[in-house]
């Protein structure tokens, strides 16, 4: 077994697809698809992304690009997503996302 950590998922195609630290998909375009998928408006709520993250890339996680959960992932690239955070009583904040136009 190498000491190569891999990813292994199904593509659309129901083929096996397995990715490297060296081969990794851009994970913006992955966030990107997934907020497509989501949104209403033009904020997604982050849960409902990280769920859709599984429909685009069943291979995804955040700790594969350094980043101990997606919300910590989206936050390193301000320049591409802005991030609002509700909050309500003493429930915990719900955070939303969307894509910065370029």
């Amino acid at each position: 077994m190498s000491g190569t950590p891999t990813n292994a998922g199904i593509t659309k195609g129901g083929q096996a697809e397995s990715y490297s630290k060296t081969n990794l998909p851009d994970w913006k375009d992955i966030v990107i698809n997934a907020i497509t998928i989501t949104e209403h408006e033009d904020w997604a709520r982050l849960a409902d992304v990280g769920n859709n993250i599984r429909k685009v890339d069943s291979a995804f996680d955040a700790r594969t690009y350094g980043s101990k959960t997606l919300l910590l992932l989206v936050r390193t690239a301000p320049d591409s997503f802005e991030i609002r955070e509700e909050t309500e009583g003493s429930h915990p904040p719900v955070h939303y996302i969307k894509a910065v136009q370029k």
